[in-house]
Order: C-alpha cells, then structure tokens, then sequence
C-alpha cells in the first residue's frame, strides 16, 4: 500500500481494545452455554455422589439447544421462535434422558428433576435471552470499508441490516476511489476491510497484508457473503468463475477421517435404529405387503454410477407411480432412507454429502447449471447441507435446483469435521420439523 494514511495512535489503542471483546458471536456462545453447565454442575456434584445419570442431563441439554437452533443468532430474534426452540431442546433432552435412565435402571430423582426442570423451562431460557439481547446488541461495532461494485450493495446491506447491528458499512467504494479514501481518512476507523477485487487471486493474502499491518483484517467479499448465508450464492460463482474452479478442482473425493467417522458413526445409527428398521419392515409387510426393499441407479462420485437401495414406499398401479399406505409415515421420518447406511459402509456414499440425483435430472442440470459437475466430486449422502437449510426439489424444477447447488457447494467448499457433525445433528431437526423434505 503506498499511499500516506492518515494515523492516530489513541484511536487505534481504543478501537484495539474493542476488538478484543467483540471478535465473533462464537465468544457470545461459549459464555453462554458455560453459564448453562455451571447451573447443572451445582446439582452435578450431588448427582456423582449418589452415583446416577443425572450428570449427563447438562450436556444432552446443551446439544439439544444446538440441534433445535436455540443457540442460533438468527433465531434470538422472535421470542416466540425463541422459546420454543427452548421447549422443544428440553423435551428432547428428558425423552432421551429418561429413556438412558430406563435402560440402565436407575432410579429417578424428584429433586433433581425438578432443579433440572426450572434450568430447563425457565432460568435457562431467561439467562440466555438475556446475554443475547444485552450483551451481544452493547458489544462494540465491527466497522467496515467495502471495496467493491455497486452491483453488492443490496447484499451488503442486507447482512449488515441482520447482523444485529454488529457490522456497520462506515463506506463503500469502488478500486478506483480506494487510494483517494485512504488518503482522506483515518485507517483506525476501520476495522474489517471487505473487497472483492482481486478475489480471483489465490494470493490474495499477499494483497491484504498492507491493512493487516495496521491491525484491519481484510477478508474476500466471497468468503464474507458465503459465512453469512451459510451457501454460496450463483452471482458469486459466475463473476469469480477462475477462482471457483480452481477452488473446486482441488475438492475431490472424501478425506480418511470423514471416511472413518462414516463407518463408525454408521454402525452406531444401525444399533439405535435397528428397532425403528425392523417396524418399518412390519408397516410394509401389514399395509403393503412384499417386496420390502428397492433399488434405484443413481449417479454417484464423478457421476459414476451405483445403486441406491431404500425401503419400498411407492408402487405402480396401471402405469401410475403412486405412494404406498405405508409410504407417506415412512419417507416423512426417512426410514425410507435407512437401507442406505449399507450404501456408506460399502463405500459409494457418505453420511453427509450431496443429495443424489436421478439420471435425468442429472444429465439436465450438468447441462443447463453452470458448477454443477462439482457437485458430484465428493461422494453423495444421506442427509446434506442443503437437506438443512432449503427445501425439498422436485425433478424437472431447474431453477430449485440451481439453488439447492448453492448450499452442496459450500458444503464441498468448506468441508470439515465440524461441519460435518453439524449436519449430522442438525437432521435431527429437518426430521422434525420435515425440512429439506
């Protein structure tokens, strides 16, 4: 960078000092569900002395918030949502709670329960709601310089706009007025620089480091655009098409870690689900008689193909495909989709990835949708990203699918062992509540 800012140390030191506290919602997280163990710990203690299970009610309490969003950002907004995601996390915590309990048969304790019950149904909630809402909205702003077209100004806008007021856009420029703004003002106003310029470099590192010397972290507008959707939007894809591909080339089949946790985090759901499978054989069997399974061709890895196999819930009656009795029940649950752990374990799908297409939607869409052959470079899965966070698509529906691409490409993008687990739990709650489906 050589051209003269414009310094002044104290500011600086302030503004330092305010990005310590702020960083990210994460911190917000970790404070809150700490405040939540600490409440469950008081009663943990008299738990482990009498040694029973109450102790594990805190952490089932806790995935439970996760899972159902209660934890979320986003949905501390309506009270309502935000209460219910509470209710919904506590039933599920006792349902499974006392259920562990049952099946090692130990005893139950009044007291404990009831402690639990007020954390549960009120002091937690209360506790929560109120570090979001007071200590999130009086954390310090981040503020922002944005260097990039005109044309992302209303996405902009709209992340700052539901960010709870902690992104605050202080300008917005275009490459051509940035040396010109740095000389006329002062660099320590700015805490986060986001460009799009150069985002197809992939040193792009190498072109931030003269505001990271001053202490503003530049980011990619992509990476900040695709971090607050959660996918990666089709106007990002075809104006930075060199970068993508390249970023997409290099994500290819599926990392030995993910590949392990798929065998063993398979075997695992074939245990606790086994009793759900084998009811899901006896609907079939009353209502709808035999077969009880099928199998489909599907493209998978590459767009190789394999075959699918699922419980039976359609039939054909004079050349109609029509649900069966049984159907309906079973694909709003997706038992249907249970056959498919052995498809995992065999190695032509994983636990989480892209939805599998039909053949013709297939050949379709890698026609018609740019980016949409690198969906298909890692292994499809069960359940996805997208399952979690758009709706379900009907064959021939072009558009649907195109905007289904956007979350399977964040999902390869930036795949991880969290990210993964995050789904996984996360289907929990598209099951519930039929999302995705």
């Amino acid at each position: 960078m050589d051209v003269k800012l414009i310094d002044n140390n104290n500011d600086y030191k302030v503004i330092k000092q305010k990005r310590l506290l702020l960083s990210s919602f994460e911190q917000v997280k970790i404070v809150t569900v700490l405040v939540l163990l600490i409440m469950f710990l008081i009663a943990d203690f008299y738990a482990f002395n009498n040694i029973n299970l109450y102790f594990l009610f805190g952490p089932f309490y806790i995935i439970s918030l996760y899972i159902f969003r209660g934890l979320d950002e986003t949905n501390n907004i309506s009270l309502n949502q935000f209460y219910s995601s509470f209710l919904i996390a506590a039933l599920t915590s006792f349902i499974a709670f006392f259920a562990l309990l049952g099946l090692f048969q130990f005893p139950i304790s009044i007291l404990l329960t009831i402690y639990y019950s007020i954390i549960a149904l009120a002091l937690g909630p209360l506790i929560v709601y109120f570090i979001y809402h007071f200590a999130i909205r009086r954390l310090p702003e981040i503020r922002c310089l944005v260097i990039a077209d005109e044309i992302w100004g209303n996405i902009i806008n709209e992340i700052s706009n539901n960010s709870l007021r902690r992104f605050k856009i202080v300008a917005f420029i275009n490459k051509a007025e940035e040396k010109t703004w740095l000389q006329s003002n002062n660099i320590h106003q700015i805490d986060l620089c986001i460009s799009s310029y150069g985002v197809e470099s992939l040193n792009f590192e190498d072109q931030s480091s003269g505001y990271e010397s001053l202490g503003v972290k530049m980011v990619r507008l992509s990476n900040f655009v695709e971090n607050h959707f959660k996918k990666i939007p089709m106007k990002l894809l075809e104006s930075n098409t060199i970068f993508y591909n390249i970023v997409f080339s290099e994500k290819n089949g599926i990392p030995i870690i993910i590949r392990f946790m798929d065998i063993c985090v398979s075997l695992l759901i074939m245990l606790i689900l086994l009793p759900f499978f084998i009811l899901s054989i006896l609907l079939i069997f009353i209502f709808d008689g035999y077969p009880f399974f099928y199998y489909q061709i599907r493209p998978g890895f590459k767009g190789r193909p394999f075959y699918i196999y699922k419980l039976r819930t359609y039939k054909e009656i004079n050349g109609k495909i029509i649900s069966t009795r049984s159907g309906k029940i079973l694909r709003q649950l997706r038992f249907n989709e249970l056959p498919q752990i052995w498809n995992v374990l065999k190695g032509d799908m994983s636990l989480v990835g892209p939805r599998p297409d039909l053949p013709i939607d297939y050949e379709i869409c890698c026609k018609a949708i740019d980016f949409y052959r690198y969906r298909y470079n890692v292994p499809p899965g069960i359940t996805g990203h997208a399952q979690i966070y758009f709706k379900y698509v009907n064959s021939n529906d072009v558009e649907s699918f195109a905007q289904r691409l956007e979350y399977d490409l964040y999902y390869i993008k930036n795949r991880s062992i969290s990210l993964y687990i995050t789904t996984l739990l996360r289907t929990v709650e598209s099951v519930i509540f039929l999302r995705g489906y």
